[in-house]
């Protein structure tokens, strides 16, 4: 059942559409600016979030299995080839096994605040994938 909700979640935020199941909802509005915003909500706290096509992603201090699925049927929506992985209470963004970046190092300045999310920290998946790339092109 996880999944089904996580999936019709991800394809709700990929098409910018508004969705509500259970503990997840897909908001569309606009922003302070009155830029289009598409986010995910897992129990009200922002996981994910679409402006100007492209992808954001966050955890909302919740390392949770249900956050994890939500935020890995996002990023395979949006067909990107990094998962979120956890060893021993650590998550990792990864290409694969040796391939890998601590989330919460990453998410510690590696990446500046995005301008239209006010305050909030968080990640584009852009640049987790260009980093996993120089990762991988440099083993």
């Amino acid at each position: 059942m996880r999944y089904l909700i996580s999936l019709d979640a991800a394809r709700a935020l990929k098409n910018e559409e508004k969705f509500s199941r259970s503990n997840t909802k897909v908001k569309v509005g606009k922003d302070l600016d009155g830029v289009k915003e598409t986010i995910l909500y897992l129990y009200d706290n922002p996981i994910a979030g679409v402006k100007k096509g492209e992808l954001y992603i966050k955890t909302s201090t919740w390392f949770t299995a249900t956050t994890k699925d939500r935020l890995n049927t996002v990023l395979e929506e949006f067909e990107y080839p990094f998962i979120i992985i956890q060893r021993r209470g650590v998550w990792y963004f990864a290409l694969s096994e040796d391939i890998k970046i601590n989330y919460s190092e990453f998410e510690k300045g590696k990446v500046p605040e995005h301008p239209y999310y006010s305050g909030r920290v968080w990640i584009k998946a852009d640049d987790v994938l260009a980093k996993l790339q120089e990762m991988a092109r440099c083993s």
